[in-house]
């Protein structure tokens, strides 16, 4: 049976009849969209675009857009005299219903901003089942909750579902995060999850204490948790003693103030610094004005000062989306004598479009070559021309054929611009071994070229796709 909208008698209000007859989750979006209120038959509550205004005794159970759209931005809406559990009925029927194309779905409390501390935002309004059923329901969905408040079981949930694609952004949880901490240790190690991200949340202490006792890894990521509640100096040797793999953080992580920042440099310098892999990232959401510019100068420094000790046992070191011309001359001068007297880092990424660091930047390479562990760099893809052909003598292609014992690997993270050219740079770097390679199926005598095939895999044994090319094109060896 499929569902009916009837006018009411006040203009703009519509009634729909057989909410489970509606054909898709879209269909009910550009319905509601097309009215100033959508009550749902027998529930006493509705759906509106969030610019209609509530009457008194209403209330907003919690707002939703999706994919991002304010403009289709959805409010569910209650009686306050009624129980809530019809709100949650029409709230958990319209978010079953079916997807044509799986989307981004975010969850509001009914609130525009970041409240002030003390405040208390709403409860979601779904039960612990409903908020289960649809995360697990729907794992192509992305869910964001924002400016809500959470019981102990609900939180499990957000942790214990964390394969799928789950934010919680400026969200308070009843027992400050206790219940996901006691959640988490009961796993013992059994899975890492993915990353942990929890921006202006009051539970970012208490995983933060949990991670720096953890005996094991339990996120691969720990994102920096920039919010106004979590640049507090006491928390900062947190984020060192912390066992994820990966810190990923703004440029503004570190530049926010001396008192913050000491301890984390303190904990790189000494070889304290408990995660393997640092991140940082130089583009922001807001705008840096010229006053940034000098600060972030003076960071950078002092961050890449910190790891040139030879007791910084960091792992991976990636330095993404630098494009400060001002200071690009400083930045390759601090890189330089960093690798200098550094002593374990075992990859580099160094990510820019400026032409004193784009790929290739052969001074950085260079100082590369004559690291103890360092065996892995990473660039952008330049995007102002192709490579050059195989058998060219250009600067890379030379560096590549000297030191066969290094990756250079490209990453586009997901830029448009730069993601058709890095399978082109990829190849070119993989092309100057090839055509070494192609010249072993040459040699006639058959324990020379097994020799020198051995020989060739144990140069490239921490490379698989180059040992995958030795081995598809040489096995006619094999065969004799």
């Amino acid at each position: 049976m499929t569902y009916t909208i009837k006018r009411l008698r006040e203009e703009g209000l519509f009634c729909l009849s057989n909410l489970d007859g509606v054909e898709s989750l879209d269909v009910f979006w550009a319905e509601v969209n097309k009215v100033a209120r959508l009550y749902i038959e027998d529930t006493g509550a509705y759906v509106a675009p969030t610019r209609t205004k509530t009457y008194k005794g209403e209330f907003i159970g919690f707002t939703c857009l999706r994919n991002g759209d304010y403009l289709t931005r959805l409010a569910f809406v209650g009686n306050l005299d009624d129980d809530i559990a019809l709100l949650r009925s029409v709230a958990i029927r319209v978010l079953c219903l079916p997807e044509t194309n799986p989307q981004s779905m975010e969850l509001r409390g009914n609130i525009t901003h970041l409240g002030r501390p003390g405040d208390i935002y709403d409860h979601l309004a779904l039960t612990t089942e409903q908020l289960r059923h649809i995360i697990c329901a729907f794992p192509s969905r992305q869910y964001t909750f924002r400016f809500l408040c959470f019981t102990p079981k609900q939180s499990v949930e957000l942790v214990s579902h964390r394969k799928f694609a789950i934010e919680v952004h400026s969200c308070q949880f009843e027992d400050k995060g206790q219940a996901m901490v006691d959640w988490l240790e009961k796993q013992n190690g059994a899975e890492i999850i993915d990353s942990c991200y929890f921006p202006d949340c009051d539970c970012v202490e208490k995983i933060l204490k949990f991670l720096s006792r953890s005996m094991y890894p339990v996120f691969e990521k720990l994102y920096d948790l920039t919010g106004r509640a979590v640049f507090v100096p006491e928390l900062s040797h947190l984020i060192s003693a912390a066992n994820i793999k990966t810190v990923m953080a703004d440029i503004r992580f570190f530049s926010c103030c001396d008192g913050w920042r000491a301890p984390l440099l303190k904990a790189l310098r000494e070889g304290t610094f408990r995660p393997q892999t640092l991140e940082i990232c130089f583009s922001s959401h807001r705008i840096f004005d010229e006053g940034d510019i000098p600060i972030i100068g003076k960071v950078v420094r002092k961050l890449l000062k910190a790891i040139s000790s030879p007791d910084c046992t960091l792992k991976e070191l990636h330095l993404k989306h630098f494009e400060f011309t001002e200071i690009a001359h400083d930045f390759e001068r601090y890189l330089l004598n960093m690798l200098q007297t550094n002593e374990r880092l075992e990859v580099l990424g160094v990510y820019s479009t400026l032409a004193t660091l784009e790929f290739p930047q052969i001074k950085i390479m260079d100082a590369a070559t004559k690291h103890p562990r360092l065996r892995k760099m990473c660039f952008y893809p330049p995007t102002s021309h192709d490579p050059p052909e195989v058998g060219y003598a250009e600067p890379f292609q030379v560096w590549v054929q000297k030191n066969r014992c290094h990756i250079i690997q490209f990453n586009d993270f997901t830029h448009s611009d730069k993601k058709p050219y890095r399978s082109k740079w990829q190849n070119a770097v993989f092309a100057v071994f090839t055509s070494e390679f192609d010249a072993l199926q040459q040699v006639e005598d058959d324990k020379a070229r097994s020799y020198l095939l051995a020989t060739a895999i144990a140069i490239f044994q921490q490379m698989p796709d180059r040992i995958y090319n030795l081995l598809t094109g040489n096995l006619d060896v094999f065969a004799n």
